[in-house]
């Protein structure tokens, strides 16, 4: 069923795009599913125009498939798209760090190192929380001071690829936060140095090493979808 959308005065389709996007990101419409034009069209009174426009930019970043003749579908998430997205994580978020290292203001990357270093220390409830709380520090880093607005645009594209995994496949995932925090301080700590190279290098670790934790998840629990696959097995 869809999902009513209430639009206001900004752009219509920036408007429609963000809804859709929703539409994939929650799971409403999923993995295969057609897209049906006219539906959207009538449920959110609107012309086919932004609806066309936003269905081709979603498909450059990935989330849907056109098929001439055939129609507009959702595009499948399986372990290879899975792994392509985490390709793309390596490549953009290993040169953002890389750039935002010699842009961070030094109390930054001192105060992130800080609060790494402190949810080291906690434990219990408390350190659960900590860890939470700085799981994304390095990440926001390089995205914030890149100083780089065409990277950034592509990262932020790949967020949603990141995000609608985490509500797909990897949705039953737990999160390694123990095992990633050596990781973030292993990058926070190149930061702090000046040393943009080896930042590079512990972010591609870092995100290789989590899709491999997350492939390990899968092999060991294989679980079906709603619609009895395995996920991957497509």
């Amino acid at each position: 069923m869809l999902k009513p959308a209430v639009f206001t005065h900004q752009s219509l389709a920036d408007q429609v795009l963000d809804a859709l996007k929703d539409e994939i990101i929650s799971g409403r419409l999923k993995p295969n599913d057609r897209i049906d034009l006219n539906d959207y069209t009538t449920k959110w009174s609107i012309s086919p125009t932004p609806l066309r426009d936003a269905l081709k930019q979603l498909e450059t970043t990935g989330l849907v498939v056109i098929h001439p003749r055939k129609g507009v579908f959702v595009a499948d998430l399986d372990r290879v798209g899975l792994a392509e997205t985490f390709g793309l994580r390596v490549a953009f978020e290993g040169m953002a760090i890389r750039l935002a290292t010699r842009n961070v203001p030094a109390e930054v990357a001192a105060n992130a190192l800080r609060q790494y270093r402190e949810a080291d220390q906690a434990t219990g409830s408390t350190r659960l929380r900590k860890l939470q709380q700085v799981d994304d520090l390095v990440h926001e880093i390089g995205l914030t001071y890149c100083n780089n607005k065409r990277l950034r645009k592509m990262m932020e594209s790949v967020s949603d690829l990141v995000l609608w995994s985490k509500q797909t496949i990897i949705r039953n995932v737990p999160e390694p936060y123990d095992a990633t925090l050596p990781e973030h301080l292993a990058i926070c700590e190149a930061v702090v140095a000046g040393n943009g190279e080896a930042a590079e290098r512990a972010m591609r670790t870092h995100l290789e090493n989590s899709l491999a934790r997350i492939e390990k998840y899968l092999d060991d629990h294989p679980q079906k979808d709603e619609r009895g696959d395995q996920p991957g097995s497509r």
